[in-house]
């Protein structure tokens, strides 16, 4: 039988022999809690006896619910010590001492002082303990500090703590967090500084904040204004105008010169634009001088318009600038408006 077997084996016998019938003795006769606390307790004397560690702990908890005696308790604290709760076991027997203490049998008060004294003192230097430091003149205003998620204040003194893992946690409004993980072995004490934190990275820029707006309505500033446009982009239309006008002029001038052509046919043929046979042909050099007409009108009015467009935008090219032009049976003209 192992060490913590052999014990939890003698806090059995000492609970057995003096707290069970301690406990029915001062009870009241058929009192189902007391009866019900005496059994389980002799419930887990039997686990135990089989090597059932776990169930007989389980059993001596429900006793202790039932009734908190010091021999219930005592054992209780060798299960929270077999399970490495060394904080809770030492506070396990800390109160079997006090509850013996307040025993009325001097006898019975005696074995469990005796016992309980034994246990504390076996178990006490099994404890480890964290002391932790600050720098000495903390540069680190707001600093908090965390023990296994707890807040920790207890500066400079030793935290008793349970063997295993702990976690360390420093904070500060501005700083990079400083986090410690610690693994605290029975019986050792260690001491951990908390060193002044590094401050956090720089946040990033803030955006510029726009100008206020001019009060006439105008645009608040340059940095607001939209990209310029492209000059060579923009000249694109005008020049397209130069070309489509030049090109309609040149088809004017072409349909003119036939219409001259049968201008001179009709007044061979036709004396005083007269026809005596056919109108059709009067009625073709009309129309062929109409058409001469327009093509030149068109194509000067093009032309014109997209000369005058790079003659604007050649010195200024924010200047706002629209162009119309159009043509019908009366004539062509052209519409520009602009800001000179």
């Amino acid at each position: 039988m192992s060490g913590e077997l052999r014990a939890l084996s003698l806090a059995c016998v000492l609970g057995l022999s003096l707290g069970a019938r301690g406990a029915l003795a001062q009870a009241p006769s058929g009192s189902a809690p007391a009866e019900a606390s005496v059994q389980l307790f002799r419930e887990g004397r039997a686990l135990l006896a089989q090597g059932r560690m776990n169930e007989a702990c389980q059993r001596f908890r429900a006793a202790l619910e039932l009734r908190r005696s010091p021999g219930t308790l005592l054992n209780v604290g060798k299960c929270l010590e077999s399970e490495g709760q060394l904080l809770s076991a030492l506070k396990a027997f800390e109160e079997t001492a006090a509850l013996a203490r307040a025993e009325p049998d001097k006898a019975k008060a005696e074995v469990w002082s005796d016992a309980s004294r034994q246990e504390i003192e076996a178990l006490t230097p099994r404890i480890p303990h964290l002391v932790i430091q600050t720098p000495a003149a903390p540069a680190d205003a707001g600093l908090e500090v965390q023990l296994d998620g707890a807040p920790f204040r207890a500066f400079g003194a030793p935290q008793a703590l349970d063997p295993g893992s702990h976690r360390v946690l420093a904070s500060a409004p501005g700083k990079l967090d400083f986090t410690r993980e610690l693994a605290l072995a029975e019986g050792q004490s260690l001491a951990l500084e908390i060193p002044a934190l590094e401050p956090a990275p720089a946040a990033a820029a803030a955006p510029l904040v726009a100008a206020p707006a001019r009060l006439d309505g105008a645009s608040a500033s340059a940095a607001e204004a939209p990209p310029a446009a492209d000059t060579s982009s923009s000249k694109v239309l005008p020049w397209t105008l130069v070309g489509v006008g030049g090109a309609v002029l040149a088809g004017g001038i072409v349909t003119g010169v036939v219409a001259a052509s049968k201008a001179s046919d009709l007044e061979d043929d036709c004396p005083n634009h007269v026809c005596e046979d056919d109108l059709s042909q009067r009625d073709e050099a009309a129309n062929t001088a109409l058409v001469a007409d327009i093509l030149m009108g068109t194509g000067l009015v093009l032309a014109g318009a997209g000369v005058t467009w790079l003659i604007l935008t050649k010195d200024d090219d924010a200047n706002a600038t629209s162009i119309s032009a159009g043509c019908h049976f009366e004539g062509c003209a052209a519409t520009l408006r602009g800001r000179f």
